[in-house]
């Protein structure tokens, strides 16, 4: 056992031992004036009369047992006759005969206070009786009584007088009435003689008469003692309501400690059973009768038992008996029903075997509770110590309290002491309590934050670890599409295409750790510069557009007005808030729209992306920015609750604030505040290197052929014509990037060309026969992935590679660049081996597709050269003798084919359409020597100002001759070029020959066909950008090729 628990068993016993001497030292003390009645009558000297304080009028009281006698009034001097009081004379001009004289023969001598029961004629203790007892002041003046317990009604007299009467004294049962209240009245004597006369009349309890003393005393003495009982009455019952707005006040705050409820329980019916004792404050402001006050007690009783109980149980759970436990508190439960189901007027059972049946259930609550106490110590409860002394205390409060109700035993201030004692002591058991809590939180928070701190190390670790194996599996994904193992299918392109996507969205998860783990410590660096907010939230729009496609139906907006003044962060980081906050939007909003907008507000710029999705709950809205909370996760379970947390920290990093404001079924608004361009505190010197070779805005070019060399625009053609090495287009607005990539690129050999203006991008590639452009993925006026469409119009991905260089790394910003047609990146700052064998695998990639564009070609010339020459020869040779200027214009024809034939090794990968149409009508013309009128040919050719891959068309239109003469037909072929709107022009190839069936033209579009020709052309059609091809065909109707390009290639 504890020292803390010994000592809480000492205090209980001084409890225990403190309540036996108090209740033995009231109830067996003599009375402190030593005044006492003899005989029915009292003669107070100077001093006794209660002018300091308040005398008992105990002693030999003259007592008229069945009868209620009504005084007369008293103006003459008291005599006695024959030794006795039996008569009293009055003198003056009008005698009155003494009323109790008539009832001397019944007159009998009762020590008051104490009951009546050997005194009523019947020998029981219902009844009724007259008391009466003569005082003799020393002076005239006005004198105070203060009535005790009087069982149970009694009308109060003096000289004659009716003072008051405390419900309805009657000889006849039918006609008395209870009543319990006790009184104050004020009496003035008469000739220094006060005659006291009191009715008493009991029928209901096993004790009658006048059970407690009477005060006697000088008026404002007993008024200052009225006082004072009613303010310590007052105290208690305030303590006690104290008590139970503390506990249920705490009990709100600490919902899991039900014992703070059933204490406050406790504390309000207490209050209300001490209001209905002593001076009965409820009756002060609620007027009730004897039985509804009996009932509020036997009601509060029972209640405040099966409260206590409950108490224990909650704040020692698991040391009780179910079954005791139920059985106790239904029978206290039957005690308060029966309360509540009893009539006004009466009771089922008499007064005093409710009181029995109370009071046992009481012995067994507290029996029961001392049993769950005990065996919580030997348990080592924590609130075991203070258990005991509430215990001790309360069951010294009710067995007080039983006492006085069962004996009327005097009980002083015994049962106020007791309630301020458990008060105390259940406020130091609460806030032991808390402290306990508290220093448990401390704990567990420290252990939180150590937690928090291996997490972050684990997630750390685990992103780290994730990362290369991630960018393992995406570079060999992209070397087998890019061929370097062999050629693919379709379908094992689409299966690479799957596996690349899926891990670049496992590698935007490792991001996101990586991202939460710094951002955590704010330890996430930051490269700030001034950029345009507009240009960046435009394209998040479209990429956004991108990623959800049609199936969502959400319109996407940017607001933000052309001449929103600059701002000034980290670019990627400011990407990456609005791509976190326009995901969510996206993501929660299943129609309408989803707007970003900015303003300026006291000296920042706010920007906030605001919907018209689902909103969130006011339980939520405070919770969104939590790490890993993720609302509304049963609808969508993708994610790790990482983005708000990552645009908050990243907006916090910035010097800026984010809030969200949101209705449930309204939308939400998120906006936060970065710092606005400041141009004399931003602005930084150029680099030497920026000297030499112009400022990004300049537009200025510059080709280097070594690290120390520089020249300037005026000698690029000369520079360019004596360096043989791949020309590089290196696009970056930043003076650090392009210096790095000058000292890691040119050793080896590279042609670098610089630039920062993106106005004239494709000019100069066109100028300069660009190898490779290394593209910044961020640039101040437009975005990378912007400049790299541009140049995917004009060029496929093998005829002119494109680098992605980015400080991001992040997998939607890579996604959207690949899907924007780069062929790979580097990450910002770069690694110079990873650098130079990214650059170099791709110059050897071009080089690559362009040697195998060339066997093919080989190939495909070669398969068709031999039959086609060895059939046009012979036709022109049968000419010669017979018609030398149609052989002539044959050879002219063939010798017209031959060189479209040949120059397919061009280094231009485009040419115009006209010398594609030349190309066509020489091979039709050659052919139509060879079969005569059987084929005839129609062009219906729109003037468009169209470039397209060579060879596009004539494998096309040789098929359909082919097929269409093999039978022995006549065959028309129709082209047609025309202009269809939106800057599509469509090319149709159409023949009247056998047709194909629907498995035919599926086996043709999937390239599952037999000779290189239509494959060759499907192959160099997907390539394009924007183009699209299709069959229309039926058996025995003929075919129709179309092919959708758009115009200006």
């Amino acid at each position: 056992m504890t020292k803390r628990k010994r000592r809480a068993i000492v205090i209980s016993i001084l409890v225990f031992a403190g309540t036996i001497v108090g209740m033995l030292h009231i109830n067996r003390s003599p009375d402190m004036s030593n005044v006492r009645a003899v005989g029915g009558m009292l003669e107070l000297q100077t001093g006794e009369a209660g002018e300091v304080a308040p005398i008992l009028l105990d002693g030999e009281w003259e007592l008229y047992p069945g009868v209620l006698i009504d005084p007369g009034r008293l103006d003459g001097d008291l005599n006695e006759s024959d030794g006795d009081t039996t008569e009293l004379q009055q003198s003056g001009q009008t005698g009155v005969a003494d009323p109790f004289a008539a009832h001397r023969d019944i007159r009998t001598l009762i020590q008051v206070p104490g009951p009546w029961d050997n005194a009523l004629p019947n020998g029981g203790p219902s009844g009724s009786g007259t008391y009466r007892l003569l005082i003799t002041v020393p002076e005239e003046g006005a004198y105070g009584i203060k009535t005790g317990t009087i069982r149970t009604s009694a009308r109060i007299y003096a000289n004659g007088n009716l003072l008051t009467s405390i419900g309805t004294p009657s000889t006849d049962y039918a006609t008395y009435e209870l009543g319990s209240r006790p009184q104050t009245v004020y009496v003035t004597s008469d000739q220094r003689h006060i005659e006291l006369v009191i009715h008493v009349s009991s029928y209901d309890y096993r004790a009658g008469g006048i059970l407690k003393p009477i005060r006697f005393g000088a008026a404002e003495i007993i008024d200052r003692q009225d006082n004072q009982s009613r303010a310590v009455d007052s105290v208690a019952v305030i303590i006690c309501l104290a008590f139970a707005l503390h506990s249920f006040f705490s009990w709100l705050q600490r919902k899991n400690d039900r014992f703070l409820l059933h204490a406050a329980i406790v504390g309000l019916f207490l209050a209300l059973y001490l209001s209905t004792l002593g001076e009965q404050l409820l009756g002060l402001i609620y007027h009730y009768d004897y039985y509804m006050r009996l009932r509020i007690q036997i009601f509060c009783m029972p209640t405040i038992a099966m409260q206590l109980l409950l108490f224990t149980k909650n704040l020692l759970p698991g040391h009780g008996n179910r079954f005791a436990l139920r059985a106790n508190l239904w029978y206290l439960a039957a005690l308060v029903l029966f309360v509540l189901n009893k009539p006004s007027s009466s009771m089922f059972i008499p007064i005093g075997v409710s009181q029995l049946l109370i009071s046992i259930g009481m012995v067994v609550t507290f029996v029961h509770i001392a049993w769950i106490m005990f065996r919580s110590m030997g348990d080592n409860e924590d609130s075991s110590d203070y258990l005991v002394v509430i215990f001790a205390s309360l069951f010294s409060y009710w067995t007080v309290m039983l006492l006085k109700m069962l004996f009327e035993m005097n009980t002083g201030k015994i049962p106020d002491i007791m309630i301020v004692l458990t008060s105390f002591v259940v406020s130091l058991m609460a806030g032991d309590r808390l402290q306990a809590d508290r220093r448990r939180a401390q704990a567990l928070s420290e252990e939180l934050l150590a937690s928090d701190h291996m997490k972050n190390d684990f997630l750390a670790a685990t992103s780290q670890e994730l990362r290369t194996p991630l960018h393992d599996v995406i570079d060999l994904s992209r070397r087998l599409l890019e061929g370097q193992k062999g050629p693919l299918n379709q379908e094992q392109q689409e299966d690479l295409y799957l596996i690349l996507n899926e891990s670049f969205r496992l590698s935007g998860l490792v991001d996101d750790l990586s991202d939460a783990t710094p951002l955590a410590d704010s330890q996430l660096p930051l490269n700030c510069k001034a950029f345009r907010a507009q240009d960046v939230c435009r394209s998040l729009v479209e990429e956004m557009q991108l990623l959800t496609g049609d199936e969502h139906s959400v319109v996407l907006t940017c607001d933000i007005e052309d001449d929103f003044p600059e701002i000034y962060a980290d670019a990627e980081r400011f990407k990456q808030i609005v791509f976190h906050l326009l995901h969510n939007a996206v993501k929660f909003t299943d129609q309408g729209h989803v707007a970003i907008r900015a303003a300026v507000r006291d000296g920042m710029a706010e920007c906030s992306v605001e919907d018209t999705g689902r909103g969130i709950p006011k339980a939520h809205i405070n919770r969104v920015f939590d790490s890993l909370y993720r609302y509304g996760e049963e609808e969508d379970g993708h994610g790790l609750g990482l983005g708000l947390t990552i645009a908050r920290r990243l907006v916090e990093q910035h010097g800026g604030t984010i809030r969200v404001q949101s209705e449930e079924g309204r939308g939400s608004v998120f906006s936060f505040t970065v710092p606005l361009y400041q141009p004399e505190e931003t602005s930084q010197k150029a680099s030497p290197k920026d000297a030499a070779s112009g400022t990004a805005a300049s537009g200025m070019y510059v080709i280097y052929g070594s690290p120390a060399e520089a020249v300037t625009i005026q000698t690029i053609q000369e520079q360019a014509s004596t360096q043989t090495g791949p020309v590089i287009l290196v696009v970056d607005s930043e003076a650090t990037s392009r210096s790095v990539l000058l000292d890691l690129l040119a050793p080896e050999g590279y042609r670098l060309l610089f630039t920062g203006d993106t106005d004239d991008l494709l000019l100069q590639i066109k100028r300069h026969d660009v190898d490779l452009v290394i593209l910044d993925l961020m640039q101040p006026d437009v975005e990378g992935v912007l400049l790299c469409e541009a140049i995917r119009q004009e060029y496929a991905m093998a005829e002119l590679p494109v680098l992605m260089f980015t400080s991001s790394g992040r997998r939607r910003d890579l996604a959207r660049s690949f899907q924007c047609g780069a062929n790979d990146y580097v990450k910002k700052p770069a690694d110079a081996a990873e650098l130079k064998s990214r650059v170099a695998s791709l110059l050897q990639m071009k080089l690559s597709a362009r040697e195998a564009l060339e066997k093919e070609l080989h190939y495909f010339y070669y398969e068709i050269s031999p039959h086609f020459l060895y059939n046009t020869l012979n036709t022109i040779i049968g000419l010669s003798y017979s018609d030398g200027e149609a052989a002539r214009s044959a050879l002219t024809s063939l010798g017209t084919y031959l060189r479209g034939k040949m120059e397919y090794y061009s280094h231009n990968s485009l040419i115009a359409m006209s010398e594609e149409l030349e190309l066509v009508e020489a091979y039709l013309d050659i052919e139509k020597l060879r079969f005569g009128d059987r084929l005839q040919t129609e062009m219906d050719i729109e003037e468009v100002a169209l470039s397209v891959p060579p060879l596009f068309l004539q494998p096309l239109v040789e098929n359909a001759v082919r097929h269409g003469m093999a039978d022995g037909r006549n065959l028309c072929v129709r082209i047609t070029v025309h202009r269809k709107g939106n800057g599509l022009c469509v090319i149709t190839v159409e023949d009247n020959g056998p047709g194909m069936t629907k498995e035919q033209q599926s086996r043709l579009m999937d390239g599952d066909s037999e000779g290189l020709g239509f494959a060759n052309v499907l192959r160099r059609i997907r390539l394009i950008p924007g183009a699209a091809m299709r069959i229309e065909s039926e058996p025995g109707q003929g075919s129709r090729i179309i092919i959708e390009l758009k115009e200006g290639r």
